[in-house]
């Protein structure tokens, strides 16, 4: 880790996403320490906490934000693993110190509750929705907002989460952006291939889906954008 953040720091980087080391569970006094040590070793560098319990094995409790907010560096955290109870009990430790980015899916109602914006892969295969979402919980207009998070999860239905394609394929056959090929660890695809066909068939649904989506409120964001409002 400090080596990566050497690194950011000598590139001209000013923060980072930063999640916790995670080849085994950490205690979640580790965890504290490892926030504090870092953001030390590193005061020129922001941070953004990376929570993300599926995949580093740890929850970090409300209760640690005591402490995590007393660190000046550490201004944002991606986490979208709250349920509302929680949600607001952490903001009653973190507002106004650290801005918290849930996922898009929880713009509405965690917009109103605290939270400052939102993490999306789906801006991937265009962003217009994602945007919309968020300009209609920033206006106060929250039918509006769950009126469009309906659309979007209406094509959900993605991959199985096994380290197969189908996800990742969907944003590619959107036609915004260029995936390119698996890479190192993932060189080497999970999936069955006798799944290849059924998964690509529903990548390219996700993929028509999320382009009708885009035709529709792109107009909107784009107006709005005009008017500069």
């Amino acid at each position: 880790v400090v080596q990566k953040m050497n690194f950011v720091r000598e590139a001209g980087g000013q923060g980072v996403l930063l999640g916790v080391p995670y080849y085994y569970k950490l205690p979640i006094r580790d965890v504290v320490t490892f926030y504090q040590r870092i953001s030390a070793l590193f005061p020129d560098l922001s941070i953004m906490i990376y929570h993300n319990p599926t995949n580093h094995r740890v929850h970090i409790p409300v209760a640690a934000f005591k402490e995590l907010v007393k660190l000046p560096n550490i201004v944002a955290m991606k986490d979208s693993h709250r349920n509302p109870t929680e949600f607001q009990r952490l903001h009653d430790i973190i507002d106004g110190k650290i801005a918290h980015f849930c996922n898009q899916s929880q713009l509405y109602p965690y917009y109103m509750m605290g939270a400052v914006g939102c993490w999306s892969h789906a801006i991937w295969s265009g962003p217009w929705p994602v945007i919309a979402a968020y300009n209609a919980v920033v206006d106060g207009d929250n039918q509006k907002a769950a009126a469009i998070l309906a659309d979007m999860s209406a094509g959900r239905g993605g991959g199985d989460g096994d380290g197969g394609r189908s996800g990742h394929e969907s944003y590619e056959y959107a036609g915004y952006i260029d995936m390119g090929s698996p890479r190192p660890p993932f060189s080497w695809i999970t999936e069955d291939p006798e799944d290849g066909p059924k998964n690509e068939a529903k990548a390219r649904k996700q993929a028509e889906h999320w382009l009708t989506l885009c035709e529709k409120y792109r107009p909107e964001v784009e107006a709005k954008r005009a008017v500069g409002v």
